[in-house]
């Protein structure tokens, strides 16, 4: 799972991968993104990676889903 939080407030995101680390979880079944529109194209242009689920703004999910993947 790769998960790109808020960059205002990532604070349950890393909570959340500090949980799974605590409770045995393996490398690499969480993986956390940091950034703005780069990571949000990296994400988006992965190839590796088969579906995005998204909770933001109207403006960013305009972004996202007018672009050509």
């Amino acid at each position: 799972m790769v998960l790109k939080p808020s960059e205002q407030d990532p604070g349950a995101c890393m909570m959340l991968a500090e949980l799974m680390k605590e409770a045995g979880f393996p490398d690499g079944c969480l993986n956390i993104i940091h950034g703005q529109h780069e990571a949000v194209d990296f994400i988006c242009d992965n190839a590796d990676i088969k579906a995005i689920s998204f909770v933001g703004s109207d403006n960013a999910v305009f972004v996202i889903c007018g672009r050509q993947m």
